[in-house]
């Protein structure tokens, strides 16, 4: 049986989380939140929404009232946000410079040179990442024209405590992937996790997360089957507290998985700091679960038991089976059991 599928890729793909942990669960969780809010801003924003929110839909200016694509991940970006929010903790500081007095032009050009067109929102002291979207940025009106602007492709976020920062750019995206971004929340579910990931381009025939190798349907809750945010909700076993899983989706022709290669991670007794594995456990119901020699012996079974029933005087009978391809289970072993690169950005 073919229990885990494990990749040792040599550039890390897609929605792959770095050895320096990039980008981090809170990270992706302010990420997730800014394109629910692109996606859907009338879920949220209407007269006598069950959001309660500070703000309504009416005052918003035309261009922000309609959905928007959601904006994918970028590494350098991340780093932008990352080192700002940072700054501002370390030294209690708040402002789009940084505490030295670099310019914020200055401190994005140091790690992003993609693209001129920079937008960036920063707030601190609010308890979690969709407090932080939905009342800090979405109710001010700068910020939430930073949210919603159509020209956006790309956004790289930072969190570090209470100290939150969105850095949005119109630049290279780096993948074809329908999803931009999925994550899980809370950080350390007690009971449920719920599961969220944008999806993009065309309606998907099958979209999955999958959690242990159980495989869950993802539902449309915000926005459109092509331009929306798919959820699931799981409740936690009981039997262990380190979960592994990724999206995986298909169009009844092509598939494919967020992260590309391999699983983020939940729980309190995970033995990783950034909560990563490099590996995908593939869905339960597509595992083989008999060997060719098992399936040797129920053809011969299944042969004799059609002679056995047939009227007839057999003299002999020789059974035979497609042997296995010696250089294919040389390949099979190679990749479970070589090391290979992991991209490292510095």
């Amino acid at each position: 049986m073919l229990a885990l599928l494990i990749m040792f890729p040599a550039f890390a793909g897609y929605g792959d989380t770095t050895l320096e942990g990039y980008p981090s669960w809170g990270e992706r969780d302010v990420h997730i939140w800014t394109n629910i809010m692109r996606v859907d801003p009338e879920e949220f924003f209407a007269e006598g929404s069950a959001w309660n929110p500070g703000c309504f839909i009416s005052s918003f200016e035309e261009t922000e009232k309609t959905p928007k694509l959601p904006v994918y991940y970028d590494y350098d970006l991340n780093d932008v946000a990352r080192y700002h929010s940072i700054d501002m903790y370390d030294n209690d500081w708040f402002d789009h410079d940084s505490s030295d007095g670099t310019s914020f032009g200055e401190r994005v050009s140091r790690f992003y040179t993609e693209s001129g067109y920079i937008g960036e929102n920063i707030a601190v002291g609010y308890g979690n990442a969709f407090e932080a979207v939905f009342i800090g940025w979405m109710c001010s009106p700068g910020h939430r024209a930073n949210i919603m602007n159509a020209d956006w492709n790309e956004l790289g976020t930072g969190v570090k405590v209470l100290y939150y920062t969105q850095d949005f750019a119109s630049g290279n995206v780096q993948t074809d992937s329908p999803i931009a971004m999925g994550s899980h929340t809370p950080e350390y579910p007690l009971e449920t996790a719920e599961f969220m990931a944008d999806f993009q381009g065309f309606e998907p025939d099958e979209f999955d997360v999958i959690v242990d190798g159980e495989r869950h349907e993802m539902v449309l809750t915000f926005g459109e089957s092509s331009k929306g945010v798919y959820t699931a909700e799981i409740a936690n076993d009981g039997v262990s507290d380190c979960h592994q899983y990724y999206f995986l989706w298909s169009d009844g022709v092509e598939s494919g998985t967020f992260p590309e290669d391999g699983s983020f991670m939940y729980g309190t007794t995970c033995d990783s700091d950034i909560m990563w594995v490099l590996a995908q456990r593939p869905p339960n119901d597509t595992l083989e679960t008999e060997t060719p020699e098992d399936e040797a012996e129920q053809i011969q079974e299944q042969a004799q038991q059609q002679i056995d029933a047939a009227d007839v005087d057999v003299v002999g009978c020789a059974c035979t089976t497609q042997p296995i391809n010696p250089l294919r289970h040389f390949g099979m072993v190679l990749l479970a059991g070589v090391l290979g690169l992991w991209r490292r950005r510095d």
